[in-house]
């Protein structure tokens, strides 16, 4: 039986994650820069995002990505199929399509990372919980620190650097190359996948491995069905507000330092925030209403919503908007983007409710990719029996 708790938080998180991702839809190179006069609006939508958003949807959605795995795992052995073969289709394909994702749509793509971490778990999945968990915290221990260290570097030469502002130099000449071809911008993003593949196994796999293997041990643990008791959650509420309000301290002191950096070390407290909005968000599931209902539905067509949000961003940013604005780059601020993805977040609300009530419980990508799978792993099937 499929829980309405586990639709509800993935859809949830993938509504969540263009909130993060959509200045980076807009400029792949530069982000979000401030202007020379910081702008009060800036500074609130700075102080409520590194709060509540930072890493916060993406670490739910990666601990949503090992519940799935172990669903899918559940029913391999209820129908006798390979679970290896299996799931390891499934991630082959998936990394076709980020592959393909990055390399032509946006860059920011969590696809590639995510089904290399998914083959990496696929042996993993049998294992008793208690080593579930207990490899799940080493594998993201390992990661904080890593991106810790990281997020160290970087401080230490983004301070001894002039600041990028929108009137620099250098925001002109990144806006100039991003905006200089279609075919430009493919060969940045092929620069950030070679990265995302030759960093994945060193540094990048540890902190989402983690999570993965974090979010099958809850699968198993019943933490969909039951939620945490009132003693682990007021524990995780305290953990939540310490070291929130430490990974969120360098985003007032400085502007200089880019917002993709501040996520390094924003991912070491997101986890408790996001158990907590893991938590709150399984008891509202228990509740029947349009809030309720739409999100849900989102869950069901998490992977077309994710792709459609690039590929209309995409659209938005690259061919409609620097027609209509010329000066888009050099005057949007961070309430044109909030405004942009709420009006957008409306939009996928209504349409994920409309088409799983009227033409199916699966979306258009989530079927492809199904048939791709499925396809293979029958392959292997008949392979292995002949």
């Amino acid at each position: 039986m499929r829980l309405k708790s586990i639709d509800l938080i993935r859809g949830i998180s993938v509504l969540g994650i263009l909130v993060m991702n959509i200045s980076y839809h807009n400029n792949l190179l530069t982000g979000y820069v401030h202007f020379d006069e910081s702008l009060l609006s800036d500074e609130i939508f700075n102080f409520v995002q590194s709060l509540f958003a930072d890493g916060k949807f993406r670490t739910l959605f990666c601990l949503m990505f090992g519940a799935g795995m172990a669903i899918q795992y559940d029913w391999c052995q209820r129908h006798q199929a390979n679970h290896k073969d299996f799931l390891k289709s499934r991630m082959h394909w998936l990394l076709l399509f980020g592959v393909i994702h990055v390399t032509f749509i946006f860059g920011g793509d969590i696809l590639v990372l995510y089904s290399i971490c998914g083959l990496m778990l696929v042996s993993r999945l049998p294992l008793e919980q208690d080593i579930l968990l207990q490899k799940g915290k080493k594998h993201f221990v390992i990661g904080s620190v890593i991106f810790l260290l990281l997020f160290a570097l970087v401080v230490a030469a983004e301070l001894e650097s002039d600041s990028l502002l929108r009137s620099s130099p250098e925001f002109l000449e990144m806006v100039s190359d991003w905006r200089e071809s279609y075919a430009n911008q493919i060969l940045n993003q092929i620069s950030f996948l070679i990265i995302v593949l030759i960093g994945a196994f060193i540094l990048l796999v540890w902190q989402p491995l983690g999570l993965m293997l974090v979010g099958v041990y809850l699968y198993r643990s019943g933490f969909f069905r039951h939620r945490f008791s009132q003693p682990t959650f007021r524990k995780l509420l305290i953990l939540a507000i310490l070291t929130t309000s430490i990974s969120s301290s360098p985003a007032f002191f400085s502007e200089s330092i880019d917002p993709m950096y501040i996520m390094l070390l924003s991912s070491v407290s997101a986890i408790f925030v996001a158990l907590i909005y893991a938590h709150l968000i399984i008891k509202i599931s228990e509740h029947r209403s349009w809030l309720v209902d739409a999100p849900s539905a989102c869950g069901k067509l998490a992977f077309t919503l994710y792709l459609s949000q690039s590929i209309i961003m995409a659209l938005l940013f690259r061919a409609i908007v620097p027609a209509i604005y010329p000066d888009f780059d050099s005057t949007v601020t961070m309430a044109d983007f909030m405004l942009i993805t709420v009006v957008f977040t409306v939009i996928q609300l209504f349409f994920a409710k409309w088409y799983v009530e009227n033409i199916s419980h699966r979306g258009p990508f989530e079927s492809l990719w199904r048939r791709f799978y499925m396809k293979s792993y029958e392959k292997k099937k008949m392979k292995s029996l002949s």
